[in-house]
């Protein structure tokens, strides 16, 4: 592959994505509802995700080494634009929601402040729950909370 050819394939890729200020804004609403203080002291972009196909309605990255460095940012989150632009406004806040408590903020004995990603509390497959239900106590705790916030008539009861 020549210069061209890359020059070409970089500009390509880079037409993927667009500054999302909706969701910044949106961002910033939810930190300062949910008192998200890492997130309020991070410095995050916030942008757009154009593709037609995507595997994540909303992905959270570190920005790190020469990137953070050359761009200021400490962390970027992407949300698929086709999913934006037909959610609901409650879809819409949970999945900015979720992304922003990725982040976590780390301060090292030294006083060194490190960025993380934070994991997520449950993973689990599906067919696992089928078969065994809540075995753990994570899964115990998530259907706790998913019965106390969803109305009984709803569930099936």
């Amino acid at each position: 592959m020549d210069l061209k050819e890359i020059i070409q394939k970089v500009k390509k890729e880079a037409e993927k994505y667009e500054d999302a200020p909706m969701v910044e804004s949106l961002a910033r609403e939810l930190i300062e509802k949910y008192e998200l203080h890492d997130a309020k002291e991070a410095h995050v972009k916030y942008l757009f995700y154009k593709a037609d196909e995507s595997s994540y309605l909303g992905k959270c990255s570190r920005a790190t080494g020469k990137w953070s460095y050359l761009t200021g940012y400490d962390y970027v989150i992407e949300i698929w634009k086709p999913f934006w632009d037909s959610a609901t406004d409650q879809a819409r806040r949970a999945v900015v929601y979720h992304e922003l408590l990725h982040i976590q903020k780390k301060v090292t004995k030294k006083g060194k402040v490190r960025w993380l990603i934070r994991k997520h509390d449950v993973e689990e497959f599906l067919e696992v729950v089928q078969e065994f239900g809540p075995w753990s106590t994570m899964m115990q705790e998530l259907k706790r909370l998913i019965n106390e916030n969803i109305p009984s008539e709803s569930r099936g009861d």
